[in-house]
């Protein structure tokens, strides 16, 4: 028991929840007290190819709003993971703001001396030629292993330079010189004139982290005056093909043949559903397919899939994909998207049951979103004029013309393992006479 009374104040801080949606799967949630950093760990990418480039609070890839690891929690949050397909690396010169990640410390050279940035690697230390050669356009360098590898990464909260050898560069005192150890300094960031002026304040006065080049030195240390400007160049990403990595949910029917469209690149390999670009040959008046062999369908391209069973709600996974299809004449409804009978100086055509392409309307219709439709210049409404199908062979598959005329069918045919089939089923594929055909 104490001796005395004892007064005991309870202090209650407020609790947050924040969720985080990868792929369209929500994690665990994680808490954080209020006003604590966010610091959540980078989680990884759902297919081979794509990086992970930030949380975002929104899920609107044409609206992402970013939050970083050093954001302060002061309410629940739900984030989503921001992948990317390609990126590419470089660095920019920072003139202003909070000093805060990667960067590179350049002396930025004259017209009798080249650039030199300073080996993170701390190879060569407080000795000549602790630099290395860099070129400079338009305020940027460009990435390169030789590069990359002298990098340093600066916390703006503590004020601490570190090397890519892991070690912390600083002063012991106020005078000419650079030290290193396993702990950091507290050095200040300023900038004057587009110049970095990073520094170390002791009881004697402040060192300034400069470049000597004299020809006996040729190095980056700490000084107590003289010496030249040095300039901080930001390891600087940039993304191109953003995604979710939301895997599409894709049907076809037992009409066998649907189109397809996303906003991000699918890979339909392994599933089941074989994936066709369509070109159309306008002198001979046919729609030529070819098979897209590896199934990858980049994002904003419309295809044409194929599946001899039907297929409910198949997930497909996003892949990394920058590549573009050519002799596609399928467009792409990643929207919900009004399809008239002409656009573009082009004839416009919607996939129907059996296969058959029909011509838009004048009026036209929406075709729903992840859809595509055939756009060419030819005017099937003319006289006579007929659209048929072929596969990449160039073999007639007997598809009906926009009109629906009926192909002939005759002699034995044979479903796509070699197996005689007795009662085709209308708008399969199979073979007949050595030939892909659709049956009619």
């Amino acid at each position: 028991m104490p001796a005395a009374d004892v007064s005991v104040t309870a202090t209650y801080v407020k609790v947050h929840t924040v969720t985080c949606y990868v792929a369209g799967e929500a994690q665990s949630p994680v808490e954080r007290l209020n006003g604590a950093t966010l610091s959540l760990d980078d989680p990884d990418a759902p297919v081979t190819g794509l990086q992970f480039v930030g949380w975002s609070s929104s899920n609107d890839l044409s609206a992402l709003s970013y939050v970083t690891n050093s954001s302060t929690v002061t309410n629940d949050l739900t984030l989503y993971a921001i992948f990317a397909a390609q990126s590419t690396t470089s660095y920019v010169k920072q003139t202003s703001g909070t000093v805060d990640g990667e960067y590179l410390i350049v002396y930025e050279g004259d017209a009798k001396h080249d650039a030199v940035a300073f080996k993170g690697s701390l190879e060569e230390f407080d000795s000549a030629e602790n630099g290395v050669t860099v070129t400079i356009i338009s305020n940027t360098i460009a990435s390169s292993s030789s590069v990359d590898s002298e990098t340093f990464t600066i916390d703006s909260t503590t004020g601490f330079i570190k090397g890519t050898s892991e070690k912390y560069i600083g002063q012991s005192g106020y005078s000419n010189g650079l030290t290193t150890n396993d702990n950091g300094v507290a050095n200040t960031f300023s900038f004057d004139n587009g110049n970095a002026v990073i520094g170390i304040t002791f009881s004697g006065g402040t060192v300034t982290l400069r470049y000597n080049y004299a020809s006996d030195n040729l190095r980056f240390r700490y000084y107590k005056s003289g010496q030249q400007n040095i300039a901080l160049y930001k390891k600087t990403i940039s993304y191109s093909g953003y995604t979710l990595g939301l895997p599409v949910t894709v049907s076809v029917t037992s009409a066998k043949y649907a189109t397809f469209s996303a906003s991000q690149p699918a890979n339909f390999s392994g599933k089941g559903i074989t994936v066709y670009k369509a070109k159309v040959d306008e002198e001979n008046n046919v729609v030529k397919l070819t098979e897209i062999e590896n199934g990858i369908v980049p994002a904003n391209t419309g295809v044409i899939l194929y599946s001899d069973e039907v297929k409910n709600n198949v997930s497909i996974p996003v892949v990394a994909c920058s590549t573009s299809l050519t002799d596609n004449d399928m467009v792409a409804t990643v929207t919900r998207t009004l399809v008239q009978k002409t656009s573009g100086g082009k004839y416009n055509y919607i996939l129907q049951a059996g296969p058959v392409f029909n011509m838009a309307t004048e009026s036209g219709a929406y075709m729903p979103a992840n859809r595509a439709y055939l756009s060419t210049t030819v005017d099937a409404s003319a006289s006579g004029t007929r659209l048929s199908v072929v596969f990449e062979d160039d073999q007639t598959t007997g598809i009906d013309d926009v009109r629906g005329k009926k192909a002939d069918v005759r002699g034995d045919i044979y479903d796509l393992q070699g197996r005689k089939v007795m009662n085709p089923v209308k708008g399969g594929l199979y073979i007949k006479n050595g030939r892909k055909v659709v049956i009619k």
